[in-house]
């Protein structure tokens, strides 16, 4: 749902040098605004050439702040109010084996440590042990996956329907880059989530 008090429009930007057709559908119902009512919100990043460390490196290094240690790659930071409600992730993955080793971390409210410290992109997407097929579930889904071995383009949604996260100040989502064998990836954020007016 997509509130809004007055109006709204809704674009479409074709970035290919060929016409592309598009059949949508919008559904528009009166909606009683209130003071604790949210607008949604979309946040969308990309990068090229992400360092992804590899999986086996000594952690200890971390804190000695070791060049080659793993980073953590930030999907969004949103001030103000407001709720969580997932992402999708597109890969291109320039490796030729897993490249999503590392932990999932959302910081709430300006906190130290993550709230919720998550065991690899594969689990938090719901598909533990990496597997690279096409799936759809109620919560998850992968919408495109080129190759067994998961090089290429791969793509991922999690939607937190059930189990949104809340937040009164601040929210950061940030994944860990740890893969197989170590090397470079593409990636492509999308981030969903409620906000009270003059939250960004």
């Amino acid at each position: 749902m997509m509130p809004y008090q007055k109006n709204a429009k809704i674009s479409f930007i074709n970035k290919n040098p060929f016409p592309v057709n598009i059949k949508t559908d919008v559904s528009v119902t009166a909606y009683k605004w209130d003071d604790a009512t949210m607008y949604f919100h979309t946040t969308y990043k990309y990068e090229e050439n992400i360092k992804d460390a590899k999986w086996d490196y000594d952690v200890t290094k971390v804190a000695a702040k070791d060049p080659a240690a793993p980073i953590d790659w930030n999907f969004a930071t949103i001030n103000g109010k407001g709720v969580y409600m997932g992402n999708t992730l597109s890969i291109n993955n320039r490796m030729n084996t897993w490249y999503g080793e590392g932990d999932a971390k959302a910081y709430v409210d300006g906190e130290k440590f993550p709230s919720e410290f998550g065991t690899g992109l594969e689990d938090y997407y719901n598909t533990s042990w990496a597997p690279v097929v096409l799936y759809q579930t109620p919560f998850a889904n992968a919408t495109r996956a080129d190759n067994p071995s998961s090089a290429g383009l791969n793509t991922f949604t999690r939607t937190r329907i059930l189990d949104a996260i809340p937040f009164s100040n601040s929210f950061s989502y940030d994944m860990e880059m740890l893969s197989w064998d170590g090397g470079v990836i593409d990636a492509a954020a999308t981030t969903y989530w409620y906000g009270m007016p003059g939250a960004n």
